[in-house]
């Protein structure tokens, strides 16, 4: 699904949390979406193509940022049990409203968090934590690592995060490459006021996450229409395994 044309326009930067950030979140999901994902209610590409390579057995699932809910229905619908989490409230009302249509209410909790605030839930609590483009918007190291801490935590030993990232190819964030990092670059987009960090697969697993061990991976590489221009894109989606505790 493309998005209608409207011109950039220059939206002051927003820290991945605070009352500025949820604004600007509120108003993609309700009113004005800048991002295609925002609207689609299949889930994730990457996601699919990686699942069809990996299996899991019924599992307890944490979807990280969960948007308007497209990934978690689609893991309820494999039959896990999902906590989809959101800092965002209209994308929590969201998520809910399109759980109770699809009559799948009793597999999937939301819970409304920010994940600077931490990840609700006991040590070891999910065998499965996924991230599909949310953990790209803390472009501040310390916060990055500070979550991926909670992530290593929540998880049981030897359980499996998936992450889905747009990496430092793609066409549509490399026109709006806002700074060069070791890692790769973090772009700015003036329509929503948003940044994003990109990385290759290879400095994602080396230097971000290195405390997890990459099991599979897959590259998706597509045309997108946004806002009445065609992009190459490219995504990575890759299962890592919680190295903690194991022997």
């Amino acid at each position: 699904m493309s998005l209608p044309h409207t011109p950039d326009v220059t939206i002051e930067f927003a820290e991945p949390n605070g009352r500025c950030a949820q604004d600007v979140w509120d108003r993609e999901y309700e009113q004005a979406p800048t991002i295609p994902s925002s609207l689609r209610a299949a889930p994730a590409h990457a996601l699919v193509e990686l699942m069809k390579t990996c299996e899991f057995p019924t599992a307890r699932v944490l979807d990280l940022g969960c948007g308007n809910g497209r990934n978690s229905l689609f893991l309820a619908s494999l039959g896990m049990q999902v906590v989809a989490l959101d800092f965002c409230p209209k994308a929590v009302a969201l998520t809910r409203s399109r759980v109770e249509e699809a009559g799948l209410s009793g597999a999937v909790e939301v819970v409304k968090q920010d994940l600077l605030e931490g990840i609700p839930g006991g040590d070891g609590t999910y065998d499965l934590v996924m991230d599909a483009y949310s953990l790209c918007h803390f472009t501040r190291d310390e916060d990055q690592q500070r979550v991926l801490h909670e992530v290593a935590r929540v998880l049981k030993p030897g359980g499996h995060f998936i992450k889905i990232h747009v990496d430092s190819s793609d066409a549509y964030y490399l026109e709006r490459l806002h700074t060069r990092t070791p890692y790769g670059h973090i772009s700015f987009d003036p329509a929503n006021g948003l940044k994003k960090m990109h990385c290759s697969l290879a400095t994602y697993t080396e230097q971000v996450t290195p405390n997890f061990t990459l099991v599979k991976a897959v590259n998706v590489n597509f045309p997108d229409d946004v806002r009445g221009k065609v992009y190459e894109r490219s995504i990575f989606a890759c299962l890592m395994q919680n190295v903690k505790g194991v022997i």
